[in-house]
């Protein structure tokens, strides 16, 4: 839990507001010092396109920071970020094996800035042996831009270390095997990469196989599956297998009533809602049986039976459902060492939500008005992300969830208070 509060954009003075134009966890934290957050971007933006120190160099040693640290956020923003600028998933899967001890292919340089950027990260600085083989390959600018570099993102990950009260990437999920539905986007992909970051074995599949590209890098196994496919679905879940959790996370949401909801829109709903999601649990369960062990994790919504909500008709009734699944499922595997739970989240901002925005625009008189249509619901006054609600997601995969089943739990932001 946060130790400070988030401040929002609208919380700051008119002055600083547009220091919020980013809405990312670590903002709302130093925007309670607003000139702090100025400085904090000010230094970021120069490591990022002010500095001439080669690109993929600097998101290597970021990314280094993040492995040494156990830092989730830093981790799995900056794979994304350091593709961008050159890092490949070669690069990536070196710098974990470099990192363990393992055989890796890398260059020279490239070794000597993991190894500054390890040992600055591991305290209390870059060894003079490093320092002085990095000297070789670099002049004096561009050793301090990257002492900079690396400094500044060990300073990042131990604020938001201290913000959390101390927790990091603690391999809460090592020697799990996991599998994840629905992973190219949105929750289920920031899921798969939090599990991965802490040490989850995971399976990241969605029925369009390009969404699942740089999960890779992340030490994360991707296939390409239909979960509204039988066969392919016994199959996927068979091969990876045993599981220890398993995130139904597929789903669809339509905008409609009981008058306007079709034939069609119905029987989609509950074949992807909740028939596809019995499927894959079905799939998972006899080896967790087997086992006497395992997590089965289902999304659910807060709009169903927990909340009604408007044009959220056959929406609200699949997830309903899911909720019923997850307690039956819950009694008759209790006794036998397998939980299931599910999450019941409010309004996230994922790609499924902004494709609700557009829908919605010609009707709100524009996409900012029909976005800010649902910020305006949202007690808290802004919509989720992803990344903070999936950290449900790594509680309920880890044995720190050892005695909870059966239960919806639901991060809203207050709207059903």
């Amino acid at each position: 839990m946060a130790r400070l509060p988030d401040v929002l954009r609208e919380d700051l003075a008119p002055e600083h507001q547009e220091l919020m134009k980013r809405d990312i966890t670590l903002y709302r934290c130093l925007a309670n010092s607003p000139n702090a957050l100025r400085a904090f971007q000010g230094l970021g933006q120069f490591i990022r396109y002010g500095s001439t120190l080669d690109a993929r160099l600097r998101e290597l040693a970021i990314l280094q920071v993040g492995w040494v640290a156990r830092a989730p956020y830093e981790w799995s923003h900056h794979v994304k970020i350091g593709m961008d600028f050159g890092v490949t998933e070669a690069d990536i899967h070196a710098l974990i094996a470099d990192t363990e001890g393992r055989p890796a292919t890398l260059d020279v340089v490239t070794r000597l800035v993991l190894l500054a950027a390890r040992e600055a990260a591991a305290g209390p600085g870059i060894s003079a042996a490093t320092f002085e083989a990095l000297r070789a390959h670099f002049n004096n600018e561009h050793m301090t831009d990257l002492v900079v570099t690396i400094t500044f993102y060990c300073a990042v990950v131990r604020f938001l270390a201290c913000n959390q009260g101390g927790h990091t990437m603690a391999g809460r999920l090592a020697g799990k095997r996991i599998f994840v539905t629905a992973a190219g986007q949105g929750m289920g992909r920031a899921a798969a990469l939090a599990m991965a970051a802490e040490g989850g074995s995971v399976v990241a599949t969605d029925k369009d196989a390009t969404k699942l590209s740089g999960l890779a890098a992340a030490g994360i196994e991707t296939h390409a599956l239909d979960v509204l496919d039988d066969a392919a679905v016994l199959r996927a879940v068979t091969s990876a297998g045993p599981l220890d959790a398993l995130f139904n996370c597929a789903g669809y949401v339509h905008q409609n009533t009981a008058l306007t909801c079709t034939d069609a829109d119905w029987d989609f709903a509950f074949a992807l809602n909740v028939r596809a999601m019995w499927k894959v649990l079905a799939a998972a369960l006899p080896p967790m049986l087997d086992r006497k062990r395992g997590s089965i994790i289902n999304m659910a919504s807060a709009a169903g039976s927990i909340k009604g909500a408007p044009n959220r008709f056959v929406y609200g009734t699949t997830k309903a459902a899911v909720i019923g699944m997850t307690r039956a499922v819950a009694a008759d595997t209790v006794a036998q060492g397998v939980r299931c739970n599910c999450l019941a989240p409010g309004t996230v901002d994922t790609p499924s939500l902004h494709d609700r925005i557009a829908a919605n625009a010609t009707a709100a008189g524009g996409f900012e008005a029909s976005r800010a249509a649902f910020i305006a619901r949202q007690a808290m006054g802004r919509l989720a992300t992803p990344e903070e609600l999936v950290q449900i997601v790594v509680y309920l995969a880890s044995d720190e969830s050892a005695f909870m089943t059966g239960q919806a739990v639901v991060i809203d932001g207050g709207w059903t208070l």
